[in-house]
């Protein structure tokens, strides 16, 4: 008897042993996993950081290298600024990426970047002065490559840090994560209780894979950013030099028409390049609001009325054996929405299905537009939305529909299921931005083989008397002989808003950029009523000129225009802000309500 108490208590104490050994063990173990954790973190984020760094080097050699051939042809001084100005961001990102690598093995990559960074802008200065002197352009060629040599070696030497800093974070992931911790906690599990092995194995095996998809969903989001921030970078440059193009363009038009009065088909024609430049703007600003540059022009919109003529010109691009049916409730379905951005919706999503059906013996498409009031089931599934009454569009086709495992992807940019060559992956992701810019939602149902039904919820405009009638046209608001000083970094803009506003009956005094500005308004304070302030040119921006120009006149009236997305005015919330392009009709309007202000 005395026996077998003493063997139970020693076997408790065992019992008690092994399972504390245990927990102390996974314990322990979980604080290895949670300082690697900690660490592959750290490396990402720093991964991130020198990668940006890099890329942003290699874009201003690039934009450096555009800016020296172009005054190399055109002589134009703005250029020259342009290319000292990126070349000064350059030394920026090189010192930044000389900071984050100090010590590293990649500091050689980074010595190498230095070496053609002196060497470009040295080629660079010596280009200059060749043509300062009368040089020509052929005359240069050894010189322009051996320019093009240093940049190549730069934007080189840029890929191989990226491909490089990425490889040492993949074979970090794979080292760590072979690690064999859970396998010494599983052993030593097994030496306790079967429960209490099983109890501790979930446990940890659920905070593992915890752990390792959030690494992985980090890795993804780094890899996405870094597409987004390219088509951002890529987006917002295109923007600011359409639009510069733009202005120009319609400012010229407004002149060709003035001086054609008598000419009524000329007119006629310049009205249609005109009607042509706007819709070119309305396609930069998708371009933003896509790359989330951009803003929106809600107003309130009859969804009914504007689907259905909006159908009747989609309707052209779909193959007539495709049978289109529509059922539109009675109502007219009063939003608050941007008309270019749900054009765009319609038109992706009826693409998409027009796509679908290809190939099928009977092809249809069913539009229906409907109101549709949100029950408690829709309300708990959609927590983040607080609107009880939508207009619900649904889009449905009966083509070869979608997997289940790729419902979760259909909105990321760059994912299409369509084969190579037809689909670019940005559509849906389009449309996906465009409905959450409308506060809406958008759910797809679809089985492989049989068709997808894609649902669009938009928050109906409750309270219509809040919000009136859109303005009228007001048509061209002329000037009484004051003085305005017009400020642009780009020539051909500058040329065409002197002569425009000039047309209009003001005094006009221009400059180039900032510190230009400064000085004519200097000299002629007294008589100057308003400025027109570009907000990024070279050697000054607009803002910093209107800071000065203030100081001399606190009660001065400021425009500022800009050919950038929203993300690029900061610190102009509560001052007046002029997009190009515009229309003289606006323009005029604009500068005649400051003026009387």
């Amino acid at each position: 008897m005395r026996i077998t108490e003493f063997r139970r208590i020693h076997l408790m104490y065992a019992i008690v042993g092994i399972v504390i050994i245990a927990m102390l063990s996974l314990l322990y173990i979980s604080y290895l996993q949670y300082k690697e954790g900690v660490k592959r973190f750290t490396l990402i984020q720093s991964h991130l950081e020198i990668v940006h760094a890099a890329n942003e080097l290699s874009s201003y050699v690039k934009r450096a290298e555009g800016h020296m051939l172009m005054y190399l042809i055109l002589h134009n001084q703005s250029d020259r600024d342009k290319f000292y100005l990126r070349h000064k961001k350059m030394e920026e990102m090189h010192q930044l990426l000389s900071e984050k690598l100090e010590g590293h093995e990649f500091q050689s990559i980074v010595n190498d970047m230095n070496t053609n960074v002196e060497g470009l802008l040295r080629q660079g200065n010596i280009l200059l002065e060749a043509t300062d002197k009368g040089e020509s352009l052929p005359s240069q060629s050894k010189r322009l490559r051996a320019f093009h040599t240093f940049s190549s070696e730069i934007r080189g030497l840029g890929v191989s840090l990226v491909s490089q800093l990425t490889k040492e974070l993949a074979t970090y992931n794979n080292n760590s994560s072979g690690s064999s911790y859970r396998y010494l906690v599983y052993l030593m599990l097994l030496a306790t209780f079967i429960l209490v092995l099983l109890l501790f194995v979930l446990i940890y095996a659920e905070k593992f894979i915890d752990a390792k998809n959030k690494a992985e969903e980090m890795e993804r989001q780094f890899q996405q950013s870094q597409k987004m921030e390219a088509l951002g970078t890529l987006v917002g440059g295109i923007a600011h030099d359409f639009n510069n193009m733009l202005a120009g363009t319609i400012g010229n038009v407004y002149l060709a028409k003035n001086a054609s009065q008598d000419n009524p088909t000329a007119i006629e024609k310049m009205e249609n390049i005109e009607s042509i430049s706007f819709r070119a703007a309305d396609m930069i600003k998708q371009l933003l609001a896509f790359a989330r540059k951009g803003s929106t022009s809600m107003e309130p919109l009859s969804l009914a009325p504007y689907i259905k003529d909006t159908l009747r010109l989609i309707r052209i691009s779909v193959p007539e054996n495709i049978h289109i049916h529509q059922e539109f409730c009675s109502e007219d379905l009063l939003i608050v929405g941007d008309a270019t951005q749900l054009h765009q919706v319609l038109l992706n999503i009826v693409t998409n299905a027009r796509d679908a059906t290809e190939g099928s013996d009977n092809p249809c498409i069913t539009i229906k537009l409907e109101p549709f009031q949100a029950n408690d089931a829709f309300v708990e599934k959609h927590a983040a939305s607080r609107n009880r009454l939508y207009a619900h569009l649904s889009v449905e086709d009966n083509g070869y529909g979608i997997a289940a495992d790729k419902l979760t992807q259909l909105f990321e940019p760059f994912f299409t299921t369509k084969e190579a060559g037809k689909g670019t992956g940005l559509g849906l992701a389009m449309v996906f931005g465009a409905i959450q810019s409308h506060r809406g939602l958008i759910e797809v149902e679809s089985t492989e083989g049989e068709g997808s039904i894609f649902h669009i919820y938009i928050p109906l405009l409750e309270h219509k008397e809040t919000f009136s009638a859109p303005n009228q046209r007001k048509g061209i608001a002329q000037g009484d002989d004051e003085t305005i000083l017009l400020v642009d970094d780009e020539s051909n803009v500058l040329e065409t808003g002197e002569s425009v506003l000039t047309s209009l009956g003001y005094h006009v005094l221009t400059a180039m950029n900032g510190r230009q500005a400064i000085e004519v308004f200097k000299t002629h304070a007294e008589k100057i009523d308003l400025c027109i302030l570009d907000i990024v040119m070279p050697t000054m921006g607009g803002w910093q000129a209107a800071k000065s120009i203030r100081e001399i006149d606190p009660e001065i009236k400021i425009i500022f225009s800009t050919g950038y997305g929203k993300d690029r005015q900061v610190d102009i919330e509560n001052e007046t802000l002029l997009g190009k392009p515009f229309s003289i009709e606006a323009m005029s309007n604009l500068i005649r309500e400051k003026l009387n202000s």
